[in-house]
């Protein structure tokens, strides 16, 4: 949950399928209409990135935004993400074309921050490395306390998987 002045304005999701085996994560997020384009969902972005791979090891990240969401697509483009291709996927029951991106380790290196910090992340490696959702896929669960990125802003995120509902 992503919280503004004690509200909450957001969400940003890390999910590792067979993480142990791949070192692949997803981010996803969203945020209510009146923070967008304030640069708040670029700062979760970096701090979720931060955690995968500075605090798990990722090897890799994906995430995808629809072709018309140009603020998602400029975030992935401004953190070094490249496109890898185009996917569909409905959006309010209607067909709707999704722009795919990826980083590799290397290239968010490049563009790795100096101001974010890990608070807990033993604690969160402990709890890893994946569990089973209702949904029966292997994802990393990051819920609770364990594993917040904190920016020197002073701005917190924590991942929370949300399991899939049959």
């Amino acid at each position: 949950m992503v919280v503004v002045d004690g509200h909450p304005v957001g969400m940003q999701d890390l999910i590792g399928v067979n993480f142990s085996t791949f070192g692949t994560v997803t981010s996803f997020s969203w945020l209510v209409d009146d923070q967008r384009g304030r640069g708040l969902g670029h700062e979760m972005r970096a701090a979720i990135l931060h955690l995968a791979f500075d605090g798990l090891g990722a090897k890799e990240a994906s995430s995808d935004a629809f072709v018309d969401n140009h603020g998602s697509n400029a975030i992935s483009r401004d953190l070094g993400y490249e496109p890898n291709g185009s996917d569909w996927a409905t959006r309010q029951g209607e067909p709707a074309l999704l722009n795919r991106w990826r980083l590799t380790r290397d290239n968010w290196e490049q563009r790795r921050r100096d101001n974010i910090r890990l608070d807990n992340i033993e604690a969160c490696r402990t709890s890893l490395p994946l569990v089973v959702t209702r949904s029966e896929r292997p994802q990393l669960d990051m819920s609770g306390q364990i594993g917040t990125a904190t920016l020197t802003s002073g701005w917190a995120y924590s991942s929370r998987s949300i399991p899939a509902t049959r």
